[in-house]
């Protein structure tokens, strides 16, 4: 587990937004007509789970016979690695 590690993470994001402006004809008291704006907005974003790479993740069996996972990047300066 002393070797050296590298790690390559990523994750994307897609949006997109519009506004539309019009105005409706009223006729109340000395109003004429009312100024609206209707504004749309779609996102996506999508983050991997990389919990299950063998180059992020140790998994194996301890001493005793339990299932041992250990994060390579635990407590260091990048972080430990996203999952789910």
């Amino acid at each position: 587990m002393n070797d050296f590690k590298r790690r390559g993470i990523y994750s994307s994001r897609l949006s997109a937004n519009t506004k539309l402006y019009g105005i409706f004809p009223v006729k109340i008291s000395k109003f004429e007509a009312i100024r609206h704006i209707l504004s749309a907005s779609l996102s996506f974003g999508y983050k991997p789970d990389f919990s299950e790479n063998e180059n992020y993740i140790y998994k194996g069996i301890g001493t005793n016979g339990e299932e041992l996972e250990f994060d390579y990047f635990e407590n260091t300066m990048v972080g430990n690695t996203p999952t789910g």
